[in-house]
């Protein structure tokens, strides 16, 4: 192998290796930034007054009493609004809607 090529080589593999770092950047990014959303719309919505650091990813918010029946109606159409996506009859339940992480884990999949 000539050494022009392997310096080509090299550089092709940084590079993919630094696309790779950008995506999982851009991925993390936007999975802290729908957390926070839905934090936010929680917060406003059904917790206002609270204290938003008692308020993390894993709270439960179906099995914590914070949101019922109801509530969980009212969020299902704030996310399909706010993130243009559907959100199906099996989804709207504990397993993906019961924590900050589950429902922004459920948005990202959806988004695709």
């Amino acid at each position: 192998m000539m050494g022009g090529e392997m310096v080509v080589r090299d550089s092709l593999s940084c590079m993919a290796v630094e696309q790779a770092v950008q995506t999982m950047t851009r991925e993390r990014l936007e999975m802290e930034e729908i957390r926070q959303i839905v934090k936010n719309y929680l917060l406003m919505e059904f917790l206002p007054g609270e204290d938003p650091e008692a308020l993390n990813g894993t709270t439960p918010l179906i099995t914590g009493g914070i949101l019922d029946s109801l509530a969980t109606l009212k969020l299902v159409a704030f996310l399909e609004e706010r993130f243009g996506v559907t959100i199906e009859a099996h989804e709207a339940d504990v397993d993906h809607l019961d924590t900050i992480d589950a429902i922004a884990a459920l948005v990202k999949e959806k988004r695709g």
